[in-house]
């Protein structure tokens, strides 16, 4: 799962990554509890539950997109999670 090896590259951890990662201390949006838990659900499942988590984990991987720092030489690393997002997009849409 691509959300996985974002956590090993990034993070000590699931939680680690949600909160410092998905969520950067500059975000304006920040998840709720709730939210969070969703988002950790559907990583500990390794994607196979807590669909409305994998949800919650692209709005904030769009918004990191639009709203975060833009490094080109960071952007080949996250390529896979693009591409894994884009396809749980096209098939919600599809």
């Amino acid at each position: 799962m691509a959300l996985q090896g974002r956590v090993d590259m990034l993070a000590n951890g699931v939680e680690e990554y949600v909160t410092y990662n998905l969520v950067p201390a500059n975000a304006r949006n920040k998840l709720s509890q709730e939210e969070m838990g969703k988002i950790l659900d559907f990583i500990y499942s390794n994607g196979r539950e807590a669909f409305d988590g994998c949800l919650l984990a692209i709005y904030r991987i769009r918004n990191n997109m639009f709203h975060g720092l833009k490094e080109l030489d960071s952007l080949n690393g996250q390529l896979e999670l693009f591409k894994t997002m884009n396809r749980v997009l096209e098939e919600i849409i599809g």
